[in-house]
């Protein structure tokens, strides 16, 4: 120990000396972590769900079948209606085989894997899942593709128009004529007469 000018004795410790080691970062994982809060790495887990599934997207895009890449070269480059589609791409938890944004079309083409009351059931509630936010989906078979091409795209091209066709106007609505003028038969023949004395008196 040493004394200070006053003579008290100073019982601080020594200085220390060199590098001072820096506490270890906790390995413990992040209680956010898997229930859609910051990851460690400084992602979350909605954004590492997206990159999960373009990364498939990308893998199915580079493994297509024969008979998509068929198709594909059929839908490319705007040659249906002059609109874009788009292949294997990725809507909520699902990747689509083609999608046309413009008509909100979905085209999904199935093997013989999907000839499966399993697969079917869990391709029956993708489709009403995509149908309830406003999606057309209509399905095809790789047979079909294969036997029948012309007729695939045929019908693409069709489902492609009539979604981007806008409705007609509304027809003009009947006047009102109340219910014991319609109730009674030929009640139209009623009306003309009625209109036929007026116009004599």
């Amino acid at each position: 120990m040493k004394k200070d000018a006053t003579g008290t004795t100073n019982s601080s410790p020594p200085p220390l000396r060199g590098r001072i080691r820096r506490a270890r970062k906790s390995t413990v994982p992040s209680p956010l972590e898997g229930e859609g809060g910051r990851r460690p790495g400084g992602g979350n887990a909605k954004s590492a769900q997206c990159t999960d599934r373009l990364t498939r997207a990308r893998r199915l895009r580079r493994d297509q079948t024969e008979t998509e890449r068929k198709l594909w070269s059929a839908l490319r480059r705007a040659q249906i209606e002059g609109v874009q589609i788009r292949r294997q791409h990725p809507i909520g938890n699902f990747v689509v085989d083609f999608f046309c944004p413009a008509a909100t079309l979905i085209i999904e083409l199935d093997g013989s894997p999907h000839d499966n009351e399993t697969v079917h059931k869990r391709d029956a509630a993708r489709t009403r899942w995509l149908e309830d936010r406003g999606y057309k989906v209509i399905r095809f078979w790789n047979e079909d593709a294969r036997t029948n091409f012309a007729g695939v795209v045929e019908t693409i091209r069709l489902a492609v128009r009539e979604r981007l066709t806008p409705l007609p106007n509304p027809p003009p609505q009947e006047p009102a004529l109340g219910p014991a003028l319609r109730a009674g038969p030929g009640w139209g023949r009623g009306l003309g007469a009625k209109h036929q004395l007026r116009d004599n008196d």
